[in-house]
């Protein structure tokens, strides 16, 4: 028999290092998760996965050389770890190192063989190299994957016409209206009634 006035007290589960700086990166909290980290990975130097949170809280400070060169680490540790690829990526991309983005993109992409948005991501890089055909290649993966994406495909080419990139942001328009050619009407439509 169960005494009803028994008290149950539980604790909380405690969370792991990993699991913490996660929770604190969520939370924009990238100093801490960047300590967390740190003193975590004293104690485990050959943790992959610490060494890819601590690049994520890094990145989120601002700190992109610190960044980078703590995912490098968790990828020569284990190259199986898709998030730390796509992080070293998205640096990549950011300082505008296509050779080195692709290389990651590869990496990721091996790991995550039916991922659009990996694809994607390779469309753009292979554009940004002058490989255009490679690039329609990437795109058209992608797009027969997630149709969503001609939407960000617009964009890119938004993006180009106001950076005065006549060449790209062609490229993309003829894309999107290759790939949709009632986009061109709708889009009147659209503006026509704003």
């Amino acid at each position: 028999m169960i005494d009803s006035d028994a008290t149950v007290t539980t604790t909380p589960p405690q969370l792991t290092p990993l699991q913490q700086a996660h929770q604190w990166i969520q939370q924009g909290r990238w100093q801490d998760a960047a300590h967390l980290c740190r003193q975590a990975l004293a104690g485990a130097p050959r943790d992959a996965a610490l060494h890819a949170m601590l690049g994520s809280a890094l990145r989120g400070l601002g700190d992109a050389a610190g960044a980078e060169a703590a995912l490098r680490q968790s990828v020569a540790l284990d190259p199986r770890l898709p998030a730390a690829w796509r992080t070293l990526a998205d640096l990549q991309f950011r300082r505008q190192d296509w050779a080195q983005a692709e290389v990651s993109l590869a990496s990721l992409n091996q790991l995550l063989p039916d991922d659009a948005e990996t694809w994607f991501a390779r469309g753009v890089v292979a554009l940004k190299r002058d490989q255009a055909a490679s690039a329609e290649s990437w795109f058209a993966r992608a797009l027969a994957r997630d149709a969503r994406l001609l939407d960000r495909r617009f964009a890119l080419g938004q993006e180009a016409f106001r950076a005065r990139d006549m060449t790209t942001a062609a490229i993309h328009y003829h894309a999107c209206m290759q790939a949709r050619p009632d986009w061109v009407r709708s889009e009147e439509r659209r503006v026509g009634k704003e």
